[in-house]
């Protein structure tokens, strides 16, 4: 049975849990995307007065840090707090871009995949993230990542989900890289292709994977569940002496992140599965659920 999130006919009593938030870590796409500009305004005021009293947000997305920055800013998110990119599988300080953790998917699994889709051709996008080293030049370069996307599949395709330009598949440079996120496009393989590639994928103890509504098979490594940095986030120094972690997103991917965060919330256009773990579900969907999130928290640090 769901668990609506508290409202204004709520009881006093129901807000005191919320009272103990002092980290909100989010989803963006289907949680924070979906939203008209004055609700938008509205988080940003929200999470600003937020953070004056000590609430830190950060968010947990599946997405690279370029295309998680715009949100980011919009969130007004400090310099060195620590955020989740590739559904779990890097994990670094937002401005510093200093790696805490970043988990790999090996060249040996890479290739199998990719030798399982390729006969079919189907799009499939590998995704790699890696320091950069400044040059001797310019000690002073801001920028210490390196995203790339690399594609193949019969379908001539110039950009990704996120409209970042792709590169064509190579694999003696993919060897050099650190490979953190495979997307496959489902739509686009044989049953028989399919069920060889779920076979190989559910073999394995070294990866991970989704197959949920974004259309994709998200595969990734077994340790990059975006749960599994909870426990990190908690030991961090900038998460020391919070009290409790709130989780709020929207689909399966997040199942893991709710079942780690002291409170989990689904928005209620959630996936059945989210829903199912958390423990409350909002009563409007993406953006505007988060809101009320928001709103419930300020309450519940007015009330206690």
């Amino acid at each position: 049975m769901e668990i609506i999130l508290p409202n204004n006919n709520s009881t006093l009593e129901s807000f005191k849990t919320f009272s103990e938030v002092d980290c909100i870590v989010s989803d963006i796409d289907g949680t924070l995307t979906v939203g008209s500009t004055p609700i938008l305004q509205q988080i940003r005021k929200k999470t600003n007065n937020l953070m004056k009293k000590n609430v830190t947000t950060s968010i947990a997305t599946g997405r690279p840090y370029r295309g998680a920055y715009t949100v980011i800013q919009e969130l007004g998110i400090p310099i060195g707090t620590p955020i989740i990119l590739y559904n779990g599988a890097v994990l670094l300080e937002h401005g510093t871009e200093d790696f805490i953790i970043k988990n790999t998917i090996s060249t040996y699994d890479t290739s199998k995949i990719y030798d399982l889709v390729a006969e079919c051709g189907a799009g499939i996008y590998i995704y790699t993230c890696d320091a950069v080293i400044p040059s001797v030049y310019n000690l002073l370069e801001s920028h210490k990542l390196e995203e790339m996307v690399y594609y193949v599949g019969k379908k001539k395709r110039l950009v990704d989900i996120n409209g970042f330009l792709v590169t064509p598949f190579n694999g003696e440079i993919i060897k050099q890289k650190s490979i953190v996120s495979i997307l496959i496009k489902r739509n686009e393989l044989p049953i028989y292709v399919y069920k060889r590639i779920m076979n190989y994928l559910e073999s394995s103890s070294q990866i991970s994977y989704t197959d949920s509504g974004s259309g994709f098979i998200e595969i990734c490594a077994t340790k990059a569940r975006k749960g599994n940095v909870i426990d990190i986030l908690k030991n961090q120094c900038y998460y020391r002496g919070k009290k409790k972690i709130l989780a709020i997103g929207d689909n399966d991917n997040d199942v893991d992140l709710f079942k780690k965060a002291d409170i989990s919330i689904a928005v209620k256009n959630a996936s059945n599965m989210a829903k199912k773990v958390c423990n409350y579900v909002c009563e409007r969907d993406s953006a505007a659920g988060y809101l009320d999130m928001l709103t419930v928290i300020e309450q519940a640090k007015r009330y206690y």
